[in-house]
């Protein structure tokens, strides 16, 4: 089987097209060569050329992770989806700005901003959120989360990783 992308993280098929590039970006450089040769077309001969120049340190890894990254959306998606893809890493994860579309959420202004996390799907329980929150993981208009309580006024713009990102909106406004 293919390893996993990250630790404790997995490329799923029915991911969205800039969680499958993000993640594939993601893998460890010696796993570039594998994931070619598991999950591409790419002759072995061009997968052995690539574990040469990674291994000599001729071959940018982020080159060859980004071609790996678009040739699997492409494969899952299309061309457009792959190219908009690969636009969406650089503007959120290279360049640092959030994404042109963000999902909106409802919430309380005063509301713990991990329970917002929670009711979302952002993060799976609160601990994990508290985790997050302790590592510096939650940016609120982007800057770095350090109340549990915030304040989440509409438009609020809120980062989970280098990936999530909601708009707050606030019910009956």
């Amino acid at each position: 089987p293919c390893p996993p992308v990250a630790e404790d993280e997995e490329l799923g098929v029915a991911e969205s097209p800039e969680v499958i590039y993000g993640k594939t970006m993601s893998i460890r450089d010696e796993q570039i060569a594998i994931h070619f040769e598991l999950l591409t077309d790419v002759p072995m001969e061009e997968i052995t050329e690539f574990r040469r120049q990674i291994d000599g340190g001729e071959a940018n890894p982020m080159d060859l992770k980004k071609c790996l990254a678009a040739d699997l959306v492409t494969q899952l998606y299309c061309k457009e989806q792959a190219v908009a893809a690969a636009a969406h890493f650089v503007r959120t994860i290279q360049d640092k700005q959030a994404p042109d579309e963000i999902r909106e959420v409802p919430a309380d202004e005063n509301e713990d901003i991990r329970r917002v996390m929670v009711k979302e799907g952002l993060v799976g329980s609160m601990s994990a959120a508290t985790r997050l929150y302790n590592q510096g993981a939650i940016r609120k208009d982007g800057k770095k989360v350090t109340s549990f309580n915030p304040g989440l006024p509409g438009g609020t713009i809120i980062q989970v990783g280098k990936l999530n990102y909601v708009r707050i909106v606030i019910p009956g406004t």
